[in-house]
């Protein structure tokens, strides 16, 4: 199993990533480049508490230009996620239309996702709980809109300190005065 997605691994903390302090107190950061790119993905961000150090890396591929459908988007997630399946095992596959939708024809598949009426994701492990591997707790490989034709896949690694660092995020900070 690989538990150094891009050559990262649960708590590392935000210097030895080279990420410069955060002075607005966000855990959230773009992450310039990572120790081992995946040809797929161009831009990489990390969620990097000070106590807790990194607990989700995710990636995002290039924008899939004019694809209403989603077909390109669709088809390349399948392709992505026979990859991830060799590595990390069974996933399972969130395809879901909200009820009540305004954009359900299949040349609105894309706008339905940019409107939050639509979901396309594949997740490991299943909904029911349960690790992924050494110290990743969740994956999800995600379609996103960019626009009403224009889509990206985003993939994120959670690891298993996730919750210890969102309950770090939410501790209000007191200032020195």
């Amino acid at each position: 199993m690989n538990s150094e997605p891009f050559g990262l691994h649960e708590g590392q903390t935000r210097s030895s990533m080279n990420l410069p302090l955060n002075l607005l107190g966000s855990q959230y950061y773009s992450v310039p480049s990572v120790p081992k790119p995946d040809s797929d993905f161009t831009r990489y961000y990390a969620t990097v508490g000070e106590q807790t150090g990194l607990c989700m890396i995710s990636a995002a591929t290039p924008q899939f230009e004019n694809d209403p459908k989603g077909i390109v988007v669709r088809e390349k997630m399948d392709v992505m996620g026979s990859r991830l399946r060799d590595i990390y095992g069974a996933f399972v596959k969130h395809d879901v239309m909200r009820e009540n939708a305004l954009w359900t024809r299949p040349d609105d598949w894309l706008m339905a996702v940019q409107q939050g009426e639509r979901e396309y994701e594949l997740r490991w492990p299943s909904l029911s709980g349960g690790k992924v591997g050494a110290g990743i707790a969740q994956i999800v490989l995600r379609a996103a809109a960019a626009g009403p034709d224009r889509s990206v896949i985003l993939l994120s690694y959670r690891f298993d300190n996730y919750s210890r660092c969102q309950a770090e995020q939410a501790v209000p900070k007191i200032s020195k005065q």
